[in-house]
């Protein structure tokens, strides 16, 4: 095999031929070429694989001397069009050299592919909420924030523009719409929302492929159908519905041609199919629908604690799909542990039953998904927590377990399954243990490989992601530093260049900041007087401008602040008095208030800092004379962090001088740093209660005596600073274990540093020298968390706390 790579950097790279082994053409990264077989025609002596990657904009051209069949291509039929240039069987060198060529003069897009953002969204079945995600190169999922919704919401979509974020509510039949900022990821209600469904219990939706017309698997009122305004976001009923169905309708899918649309009836044992009015979206039965998903025998219906379930549901089929070639149709059947395939006609939208249908899934198959190339169906299995695939095969439906499954999930109670736009990641909400799971695709065999489990909020019922839409251009950002009696001062941060802004006169020594319907505010934190002092942040200039009235007294010698993930509360930590208070931040103001009854919240003694976990589930409060932490948790999803975790043990034990602590991005693990003995303790975070289970080999002895323990965004290293010495350490953490491992020396520092903070990306850190009088701008190199020095500040007056803006 020859392989070519051209990169686009400042200089051009043209790397040497490697040799690699069949099968499986992989690019550098390990990434597998999209799944296709080898054009019929094409001589066995060369079988061309090409693979555009992504990433950094490269372009591979891979030649495989082999007269192996199966090489796998980019796409149904290497006659194609490929990089904007339509290739041919017999004019495959001139076409390479041509592309070549315009690759390196420019003229190929996608070595010059602008930066892509992309969103996800999650509903939370038991608090009611919507949780936002912003979705990582590598597909990871970091919580922006959630909002409240009404109750039982178990589903959500983004229409066919990527626009529109929707959220039905069973509980009283409304479906409601929001506006995607696609610059920050923030949802905003669209005039009319939510809106009457006019059928009772919408539970799922889909779209028709024209995004005109959206649909509804109503539990008791059959498939609602609406009219979508693609440009205000607004919906309205169509004539006709609600459209009669089974009983307990729960699943529905449309075909990709937009022609046909099925609903899984749950108490009917059947399935019902539509034909699609292309011009007006109304639905008509087909003929000889409903379909009956297969005889599934005697089913003891108590044994699952289904009182209510009549004696003629059958295998109660819950969710259905089609297949993104529109070829066969999927019902998971939850009571029969079993998946009902059919074929698809293409000219009338009947429905066939496959051969040997239904085939066992495994117990309590809840949702199920085909990946984008249409050779693996994905399910969920309720109670084993695992994800059963099975291999489709491609001309008659049938379907078979791959090796290897069913894959475990790392949470409890998957319920559904969510591909990534290219199949490259499964997203999998698990319902029980209140996270989601994130598996790498290996698209060749179907196979499952976890990756990272994410906590969310209460009870994820249904992932949905966003198109990759183009990212906000990096303009730098703003770094708040706190200098005591030398007030606040503002530094313009760009590359290298750090240049000094502005500044205010009130004493600071910690900052926050908080994200708010009515603008940006800062607040510092005054030591010295007990007070916490407001700002605006005026985005266009920069200019802190103090807010009227929006100076708060704390209580006594307050040490520490933080500004939960939506800017909804301001938690202060008092060491005199031994507690904690919580304000409520005004969305339009920005001045804290106390927190509606909300007393003075007892701490241990002591309290040196508070911590919030990325989905602001549980609060920590490190307490320095008790050597423990206390945990607090939350009733409702707009209330704060104020009710402590007694009965699951808070406050729990630390080892001696423990001097801070930090909850990693996916809010399964917490660190502590321990002074006085050298070493950091881990800790496993409960997904119900939050409390602290030490792990296996914690406390870990590590380089010199911890001052300060940061996790990176990306959730795979913790950086440890030392209270003597220069060395930034980075260790791996375990992303299944949490234990750490593989201490790395990130940097060796000109001088000792107390304080460090990383920018979002986790691509630039900030370290605040010992003294206070010397700020340190490093990148962060993506494939290894090693630093680099990018420039190197000095000042006048000590600095005690920063705060990067972005």
């Amino acid at each position: 095999m020859v392989r070519i790579t051209i990169v686009r950097r400042s200089r051009w790279s043209i790397f040497r031929p490697v040799a690699t082994g069949l099968p499986g053409p992989v690019d550098r990264w390990g990434r597998r070429a999209m799944g296709a077989r080898v054009q019929a025609g094409w001589p066995a002596a060369l079988r061309p694989v090409l693979v555009c990657p992504e990433r950094f904009g490269g372009i591979y051209f891979t030649l495989y001397q082999s007269s192996a069949a199966g090489t796998i291509l980019p796409g149904a039929s290497f006659s194609g069009t490929f990089c904007g240039m339509k290739l041919s069987r017999n004019k495959l060198f001139s076409q390479l050299f041509a592309l070549l060529l315009g690759c390196c003069l420019g003229s190929v897009s996608a070595a010059q592919s602008p930066a892509q953002v992309r969103y996800a969204f999650a509903v939370n079945g038991l608090d009611f909420s919507l949780s936002t995600f912003r979705v990582g190169e590598q597909g990871e999922l970091r919580h922006l924030g959630f909002r409240p919704l009404v109750k039982s919401v178990p589903f959500v979509t983004l229409d066919p523009s990527g626009q529109f974020v929707l959220v039905p509510s069973k509980t009283v039949s409304t479906i409601a719409v929001f506006r995607l900022n696609a610059r920050t990821g923030a949802l905003t209600p669209v005039p009319g929302s939510p809106f009457a469904a006019k059928a009772t219990s919408p539970f799922s939706l889909t779209f028709h492929p024209s995004g005109r017309y959206v649909y509804a698997a109503a539990r008791f009122s059959g498939v609602g159908a609406y009219s979508f305004d693609v440009k205000t976001g607004a919906i309205s009923p169509l004539p006709g519905s609600p459209y009669p169905a089974g009983e307990r309708t729960r699943g529905i899918s449309i075909h990709p041609s937009g022609r046909y649309l099925y609903a899984s009836n749950g108490y009917s044992n059947s399935v019902t199919a539509y034909r699609v009015n292309q011009k007006n979206g109304q639905l008509t039965r087909l003929p000889g629908s409903p379909f009956s998903v297969g005889d599934m025998g005697e089913i003891d219906y108590r044994a699952f604690g289904m009182e209510d379930v009549p004696a003629g549901a059958g295998g109660i089929p819950y969710d259905v799909t089609v297949d993104p070639q529109g070829r066969f149709v999927f019902v998971a059947n939850w009571a029969a542990a079993s998946i009902s395939a059919f074929q698809i006609n293409p000219e009338t939208g009947g429905l066939t039953m496959v051969e040997g249908s239904p085939f066992f899934t495994g117990f309590n198959p809840y949702r199920l998904a085909v990946d984008p190339a249409g050779r693996f169906l994905y399910v969920t299995q309720f109670s084993s927590s695992e994800v059963a695939v099975h291999a489709i095969e491609g001309d008659t439906g049938k379907l078979s377990i791959i090796d290897g499954s069913p894959f475990s999930t790392g949470g409890l109670g998957p319920v559904a399954v969510n591909f990534s736009s290219d199949g490259e990641q499964l997203y999998v909400p698990n319902y029980e243990s209140n996270d989601i799971s994130l598996f790498d695709v290996n698209k060749a065999s179907g196979a499952l490989h976890l990756r990272e489990v994410v906590k969310t909020r209460s009870g994820p019922w249904f992932v949905a992601l966003s198109k990759p839409m183009p990212a906000p251009e990096k303009g730098g950002g703003s770094l708040l530093l706190a200098q005591g009696d030398g007030g606040m001062v503002r530094l313009r941060v760009s590359g290298k260049k750090v240049q000094p802004q502005e500044g205010v006169g009130h004493t600071v020594d910690v900052i926050e900041m908080a994200r708010m319907p009515g603008g940006n505010f800062v607040y510092a934190l005054d030591k010295t007087k007990g007070e916490i002092i407001t700002f605006r942040l005026t985005s266009e200039k920069g200019l802190l401008t103090p807010v009227k009235d929006g100076v708060v007294a704390t209580g006594r010698q307050p040490s520490d602040m933080t500004v939960d993930v939506n800017g909804w509360y301001l938690y202060v930590t008092n060491a005199s008095d031994n507690n904690m208070i919580v304000y409520y931040l005004d969305p339009q103001t920005g001045i804290p208030r106390r927190a509606h009854k909300s007393p003075f919240i007892l701490t241990g003694r002591n309290p040196l800092s508070v911590v919030l976990d990325s989905a602001a589930r549980y609060a920590f409060v490190l307490n320095g004379d008790d050597d423990s932490v206390s945990v607090y948790s939350y009733m409702n999803s707009v209330t704060p962090l104020i009710f402590e975790s007694r009965g699951a043990g808070s406050p729990f034990p630390l080892r001696k001088g423990a001097a801070s602590l930090v909850v990693e991005p996916t809010g399964r693990f917490a660190y502590v740093a321990n002074g006085a003995d050298r070493t950091i303790s881990a800790f496993r975070v409960h997904h119900q209660t939050g409390a602290l289970a030490e792990l296996p080999g914690s406390p870990f002895v590590v380089h010199g005596q911890p001052l300060e323990v940061i996790a990176h965004p990306n959730g795979r290293w913790l950086y440890v600073l030392h209270a003597s010495g220069r060395d930034v350490d980075r260790y791996e953490i375990d992303p299944e274990l949490g234990a750490l491992e593989k201490r790395v020396l990130a940097v060796r520092l000109p001088v000792g540093a107390r304080k460090m903070r990383l920018n979002q990306a986790g691509d630039i850190a900030f370290l605040l020298s010992g003294d206070g009088l010397r700020l340190l701008q490093y990148q962060v190199d993506p494939e290894n968390g090693l630093f680099s020095l990018l420039s190197s500040t000095g000042f006048t007056k000590p600095v005690s706390d920063m705060r990067f803006i972005e």
